[in-house]
């Protein structure tokens, strides 16, 4: 299954957080980098396509430092997008 064969350039894609694990024995990691490299080229959006690389653990984790890491990563970049005031970038 290779997503970034799905990617079609000039449409205006939402933000997207695509993440991936160094040592993920299910997806390579390169696969979500093209996928990631694909929206970032076609997108006319001007919304950010951010990659998220995990270095510590694969596709799932019981270290639950890295999993609350994780999580507070993408409800940040969610809440980020959507306007929330105290996740919004200073000038």
């Amino acid at each position: 299954m290779d997503a970034q064969t799905k990617v079609k350039k000039g449409v205006k894609y939402q933000a997207v957080l695509v993440r991936t694990g160094m040592n993920d024995s299910r997806i390579v990691p390169w696969m979500p980098a093209k996928f990631a490299a694909a929206l970032q080229n076609s997108t006319t959006s001007g919304k950010p396509v951010l990659f998220d690389v995990n270095y510590e653990n694969g596709h799932f984790t019981g270290d639950l430092d890295v999993t609350f890491r994780e999580y507070s990563n993408m409800y940040a970049f969610a809440l980020w997008q959507i306007g929330h005031p105290k996740f919004q970038p200073t000038k």
